[in-house]
């Protein structure tokens, strides 16, 4: 296949898929940051966790899923301020930056079944002396969410089409 055809225009880079052209709002850039810094607190922790508690001791693999999961989001949110991806999927732009926020969003979920699968068998039994509830709810919480809104979006989207079909 030829390589000029799969290198979008210069104009085709600038517009979202809608076709319109896009200029993120400064909101939108303000969040994105806020969202990339607060996203340095799940790796961090997991070193935390690693060095002040002993969660492993209580869930396998505690810690490496605070600090890899963390680590994505990192890179996930940082990719989207400096690339300036837009929060909204008709806007966003058909490019490699894009789709590498894409993918790491698709491996979010996927890892936030691991979380969930290490943390929800144990919420009753902690906080305790070996793991910190802090660094337990906070993997927990981020997990759960990270699967619970792919998931409602899911189910939504069956209903709004088995609703149609009627």
């Amino acid at each position: 296949m030829d390589e000029e055809a799969l290198t979008p225009s210069p104009e085709a880079l600038e517009k979202g898929r809608s076709g319109e052209p896009y200029e993120m709002p400064a909101q939108d850039r303000a969040l994105m940051l806020v969202l990339a810094i607060a996203a340095l607190v799940m790796p961090v922790f997991g070193v935390l966790s690693v060095t002040q508690t002993d969660c492993d001791a209580i869930m396998r693999s505690f810690s490496a899923f605070m600090i890899t999961f963390g680590l994505v989001q990192v890179v996930k949110s940082f990719l989207a301020f400096v690339f300036k991806v837009p929060f909204e999927p008709s806007k966003q732009q058909k490019n490699l930056p894009t789709n590498c926020v894409s993918a790491l969003g698709l491996l979010s979920i996927a890892m936030a079944v691991w979380g969930v699968a290490i943390t929800a068998p144990r919420v009753g039994e902690l906080p305790s002396d070996e793991c910190s509830a802090m660094y337990f709810y906070t993997a927990f919480i981020t997990a759960a969410a990270n699967l619970a809104i792919p998931l409602a979006i899911a189910i939504g989207f069956c209903v709004a089409m088995a609703l149609r079909k009627t």
